[in-house]
């Protein structure tokens, strides 16, 4: 049986998910310089939901948001982790890039951690 607070952790990457996967959507080529974005998260305030979490794995909007954008950069083959990739891993890396790049915050948060999994998790050169 599923405990109540994984059950929420779930359900909590499971919506984050799909809000991420609107908001990364495939681009096409006619419009990639202008691409919609729907989510009304900015990254002041996934940084601030970071900055009130109670630790780097409670279940809340910051590790749901970010553990969603690292799994479906992962599951499109945008970078490329090692089998022992952790949710804590990713979370810490997402956090602190946010948290050190302040000249980004008028940036949209997708696109800084975009930047942040793709330097910690590159894929090979094919």
């Amino acid at each position: 049986m599923i405990s109540l607070p994984s059950l929420r952790a779930i359900k909590l990457r499971v919506v984050a998910l799909a809000v991420a996967s609107v908001v990364v959507g495939p681009v096409s080529p006619a419009r990639a310089e202008a691409p919609i974005v729907v989510s009304t998260v900015t990254t002041s305030m996934l940084l601030a939901e970071c900055r009130g979490s109670r630790s780097e794995l409670s279940a809340d909007f910051c590790l749901g948001y970010i553990i969603a954008y690292f799994d479906l950069m992962s599951i499109r083959r945008e970078i490329c982790p090692k089998s022992g990739a952790a949710t804590q891993q990713a979370s810490a890396i997402g956090r602190r890039f946010v948290e050190a790049h302040p000249e980004l915050w008028d940036r949209h948060p997708s696109y800084l951690l975009e930047l942040a999994f793709k330097a910690a998790f590159p894929c090979p050169a094919e």
